[in-house]
């Protein structure tokens, strides 16, 4: 694929579904493009992961390790995160969770059916 080209207006809606648009050959292939790379980051992410813990095994215990005198790794623990059960805090004290709880920004999620 070539690079991404800026957004232009669809042929048209999908007849009956107003929300709905008819897409381009040429968008069923970006379309296409992202489910490919989406399965390849799943793949390389999982594959990662793999690796990663292969090597804290072998890493146990030790700050990291050398090969012909260069630091190439360092392990580095961390205490695990805190957690607020918001449901129960909702449900107990709803006037420190609306004081406390705040929502980010609105964003779209894209789904490759």
């Amino acid at each position: 694929m070539t690079d991404v080209p800026t957004p232009s207006t669809p042929a048209g809606f999908a007849p009956g579904r107003p929300n709905l648009l008819v897409l381009s050959p040429d968008l069923v292939g970006w379309i296409e493009h992202l489910r490919q790379l989406r399965a390849d980051l799943k793949a390389t992410k999982a594959r990662e992961e793999e690796v990663a813990t292969y090597l804290k095994a072998v890493l146990k215990g030790h700050a990291g390790g050398t090969y012909n005198g260069r630091l190439l790794v360092t392990t580095t623990p961390h205490a695990g995160r805190e957690k607020v059960n918001t449901k129960l805090l909702q449900a107990k004290h709803p006037d420190v969770y609306a004081e406390c709880v705040g929502r980010g920004d609105p964003f779209t999620t894209l789904t490759i059916k």
